[in-house]
């Protein structure tokens, strides 16, 4: 046998197989996000990275189409066709907004993250100050980064405010220009969710600063997002939940959020690729976490991240319209 022609059979062979273990554990993961989608941690960070965790499947289809391995082609095209399904939603163009909402009284809503253990918080607080928003959702508040809010005079900016700070990772905030009606805590285990009532343009808007913690602990996690879940769906309209929901729009909590009338401000306006997390503190593929989802009386205009210096997470700027 000629070296070079053996040489070549190894490769092809060594690829192949290669190909089958990549296709085999993806196809692994599709199948858990089918059959039990967000049951337990390791599931849910498969379904939270959907977007990144199945390209290499394009990969094995595009070398299997080379060699003409057609098993192997028709697995990997099988994993390649449940991805673009789960992903094409996050490729929607901007829906249109109603003529009505460009002229109908609107607000800037920021929502934070702001990393209880900030290393430089005095940049933090200066970006929000900067923003020049109306009302702020902030999470991971503790009793210090309250001391940094009225160092940076946002306490002189947002003279209406509801707190709720706590050492570590539950504490929430909600920071307004606008007179606050009603406010209450919102108790979930593990963390403190701040909700207000505001008067904007004679309209009472609900909010909720959202952060059910990390699903490091899934219990406790999926307990915090039933207690949200069950608070958003009774709750009074409009409404706005805004926060770090420590999941993705491939997570089923947030189609549960679609299922009860809400959606996605990314979404609507064809930013359904931004990305908030990790910020470049971790070496992992960015996704996004921190979302705005309102009810359907509110109308999203724009969109954007912030810098969000010393925490792990962007803020999210968003301009929402009244209807």
């Amino acid at each position: 046998m000629d070296p070079a022609i053996g040489h070549s059979t190894i490769v092809s062979v060594g690829l192949s197989a290669t190909g089958w273990v990549v296709v085999g554990a993806l196809g692994v993961a599709a199948i858990a996000r089918l059959v039990a989608r967000d049951r337990g941690r390791y599931v849910f960070a498969i379904d939270a990275y959907t977007f990144w965790l199945y390209l290499p499947a394009y990969v094995v289809a595009a070398a299997a189409l080379i060699e003409r391995r057609d098993a192997l082609g028709f697995a990997a095209g099988l994993v390649v066709g449940c991805h673009v399904v789960w992903v094409a939603p996050s490729f929607r163009r901007a829906a249109r907004i109603p003529p009505a909402a460009r002229t109908a009284p609107r607000f800037v809503l920021v929502s934070s993250n702001l990393r209880h253990n900030n290393l430089t918080p005095d940049a933090l607080a200066r970006e929000l100050r900067a923003f020049d928003a109306d009302v702020l959702s902030l999470q991971e508040v503790t009793p210090a980064w309250i001391e940094q809010f009225r160092a940076h005079g946002l306490f002189d900016r947002f003279t209406h405010r509801v707190l709720a700070p706590m050492d570590g990772l539950g504490g929430t905030g909600i920071l307004s220009r606008y007179p606050i009606e009603s406010s209450a805590i919102l108790e979930v285990v593990g963390s403190r969710l701040a909700t207000a009532t505001i008067a904007i343009a004679g309209r009472s808007v609900h909010f909720v600063a959202v952060h059910p913690l990390a699903p490091v602990t899934f219990a406790l996690w999926d307990a915090q997002r039933s207690e949200i879940t069950s608070f958003a769906e009774h709750a009074p309209r409009p409404l706005v939940l805004a926060g770090d929901f420590n999941a993705t729009v491939y997570n089923r909590w947030l189609g549960e959020l679609e299922g009860l009338g809400f959606a996605s401000a990314h979404v609507l306006l064809g930013r359904g690729l931004a990305t908030t997390w990790p910020n470049g503190v971790r070496r992992l593929p960015p996704i996004r976490l921190d979302h705005v989802f309102v009810s359907p009386t509110v109308v999203p205009l724009a969109i954007r991240e912030g810098r969000g210096p010393g925490s792990d997470h962007r803020p999210v700027v968003a301009t929402l319209a009244l209807l």
